[in-house]
């Protein structure tokens, strides 16, 4: 499995990361905010400002088991912990309460949902 050198949380350096470490990722214009598993509560932690678009995220980690879920959000679908209804839209809980709700954007809903159903978490 590939790993991707990203920016260490006090930005002194890099790290690497296994795609399995990485819960989701949040675009921010030309920035994307990387969301990855912690040992210490609240069971994650955000590097935040990495310079490469979600475009390039979604991309790189596709094959990994993540999604679009919306314009702003790409997750690790083997995080997802549940699915709410709520007034005709459909929203993503992670683990750990991870970028609290998020709400599935229509254009990636039905592909978002056939993925998550034919590749079930361990």
């Amino acid at each position: 499995m590939k790993k991707l050198a990203l920016p260490k949380i006090n930005g002194n350096g890099k790290n690497t990361y296994s795609p399995r470490t990485i819960i989701c990722c949040e675009g921010d214009g030309a920035y994307t905010h990387v969301y990855i598993l912690s040992t210490e509560a609240p069971h994650w932690r955000k590097i935040p400002d990495v310079t490469f678009s979600l475009g390039c995220f979604e991309t790189w980690l596709y094959d990994y088991g993540f999604h679009r879920a919306s314009k702003s959000m790409v997750v690790n679908l083997e995080y997802v912990s549940s699915l709410d209804r709520e007034d005709g839209s459909t929203f993503i809980i992670l683990e750990h309460n991870c970028c609290g709700r998020i709400k599935l954007g229509s254009k990636w809903r039905d592909e978002f949902l056939k993925r998550l159903l034919i590749n079930p978490p361990d």
